[in-house]
């Protein structure tokens, strides 16, 4: 995808280079692949900013050992399936646990396999927009400096734990990045009413219904 002129996503690429030119003593020896997931991990765990996420149908993963790591982007896990919704034959959802990184599943759990061989499952998710070129998440527009913000944490944070780092400048860096993040949560910059509309389904999806919770006692 050609973020370039993109009027709502960039590339957590730009980011790299703008983290380079500001700390280029610091970042000759980061991966930007490093840069890729940290600002994942920024958006979703700290803006998880619901406008915009996307829905992923059919999505396959890799079972190794009866567990199956989650992808990086995920926001809202929504179903686990043996076979794809595109396969025309009704979903047999599986039993499954998540802990947060990987889902597990019982050890006489059957999967399909694809053309290399591997155990794959199916999920259905709402995560991080992607670059189909790349596979690496896009990061949305608004959100440049919490990402950079966050980045520059890790980047920082060897340096904070070993003293090398002044513990004022290390309040700075999470004063600005709390401030960044503030700032990023404010998600309606990018919004039509088809958008509002989608953000309040996934928020009513996310809340349990009173009927389907168990009664004890």
């Amino acid at each position: 995808m050609n973020t370039t002129n993109n009027t709502k996503y960039t590339s957590y690429l730009d980011i790299a280079q703008k983290l380079s030119r500001e700390f280029p003593d610091k970042t000759d020896n980061i991966n930007p692949a490093d840069i890729a997931a940290w600002c994942a991990e920024c958006e979703t765990d700290y803006i998880g900013d619901i406008e915009s996420h996307r829905e992923y149908i059919d999505f396959p993963i890799i079972v190794n050992n009866f567990q199956a790591l989650l992808p990086c982007t995920l926001f809202k896990l929504l179903d686990v399936y043996y076979s794809p919704y595109s396969s025309g034959i009704d979903v047999q959802r599986v039993t499954y646990n998540n802990n947060g990184s990987y889902i597990n599943f019982a050890t006489n759990q059957k999967f399909a396999t694809d053309n290399d061989g591997n155990d794959i499952i199916y999920i259905k998710y709402y995560g991080l927009a992607i670059d189909p070129l790349t596979g690496y998440p896009l990061i949305k527009k608004g959100h440049e400096q919490a990402c950079e913000a966050f980045c520059t944490k890790k980047i920082f944070l060897s340096d904070f734990y070993s003293g090398k780092l002044n513990g004022n400048i290390w309040g700075d860096i999470l004063q600005e990045l709390n401030n960044q993040l503030q700032t990023a949560k404010t998600p309606f910059r990018h919004m039509s009413n088809q958008d509002i509309l989608r953000m309040q389904k996934i928020r009513f999806n996310m809340i349990q219904k009173p009927y389907k919770i168990p009664i004890y006692q």
